[in-house]
């Protein structure tokens, strides 16, 4: 039952992000037009390009939320929730009064 539950929210995870990157893209290329179309309009340029940097600002923040859905939420299909997922997958490991924060660089404890 719970891997049924976990495949639909990855499914749902998986949606949510697909159209959060697809309207992200559309704010950019509305911007991009908006800005490209009023050329000839003088007065109102520098507002115009103000209003369309800020969307673009905006649209690249949700492009950021959306990779970190799909990175999150449905490529790793799994959070670490216990502290022997940390050790499980390499984050800390303890050996011998030392610790590790990944399995490649060894740093030692010098207290």
């Amino acid at each position: 039952m719970k891997n049924i539950f976990n495949i639909i929210f990855s499914g749902v995870h998986l949606f949510a992000s697909i159209i959060l990157i697809v309207l992200s893209l559309v704010i950019m290329e509305w911007s991009v037009y908006e800005v490209i179309s009023s050329t000839e309009d003088q007065a109102g340029f520098i507002p115009l390009m103000l209003r369309s940097v800020s969307a673009i600002i905006i649209s690249a923040a949700i492009l950021d939320v959306a990779q970190y859905m799909m990175e999150e939420e449905v490529i790793k299909d799994k959070e670490l929730r216990y502290p022997t997922d940390f050790t499980d997958h390499g984050i800390i490991n303890f050996d011998c009064g030392s610790w590790y924060l990944s399995k490649t660089k060894r740093v030692k404890d010098t207290t």
